[in-house]
């Protein structure tokens, strides 16, 4: 009943607010002036063909002028930029070639960041069960063969089974 009455009010204070007043001549909206009046002198809208006569435009320099005189901030020297504007450097020349890692280094930084490489098969969560199966199904072993392909592998095996063989190794 409340929530009622409620909305109620609420249009009510809406009718009032947006259905004018006497005060204002029933403007249509509180406070606001009913009608704007057209402006009386307006011009005529342009035609919308074309231009009768167009007035042709005719830059001359007038003579000793040169550009220098005229717009010495618009004038630079040949083989310079104008003010504002500028050339990006070109990139730089890559200094030295990527090195890779050592291949022990790698190996040992993998284990670090996957330390489930290490685990034994029964120790592994389904999603890295999946990840070694799908692997080694890369490589064409049967899924059924992934546990025990996976327990006899060695940490080397291991990486480059799921890594790959980068890095010279």
């Amino acid at each position: 009943m409340m929530r009622g009455l409620a909305w109620l009010g609420w249009a009510l204070g809406l009718a009032v607010a947006l259905g004018g007043c006497a005060a204002d001549g029933g403007a249509g909206r509180a406070g606001l002036p009913g009608r704007i009046p057209a402006p009386a002198n307006l011009p005529d809208p342009p035609s919308l063909g074309q231009p009768k006569d167009p007035v042709p435009v005719v830059a001359e320099m007038p003579e000793g002028a040169s550009a220098a005189t005229l717009a010495p901030e618009l004038t630079w020297e040949p083989g310079t930029l104008p003010p504002g504007w500028y050339i990006p450097d070109p990139p730089a020349a890559p200094e030295d070639p990527v090195v890779p890692p050592d291949p022990a280094q790698r190996m040992a930084n993998l284990l670090r960041q996957n330390a489930w490489l290490t685990r034994f098969w029964s120790e592994l969560s389904p999603a890295e069960q999946l990840r070694v199966t799908r692997a080694l199904a890369r490589r064409g072993a049967q899924p059924l063969a992934a546990p025990a392909a996976w327990d006899p592998m060695g940490l080397q095996d291991r990486v480059e089974l799921l890594f790959g063989r980068r890095g010279g190794a």
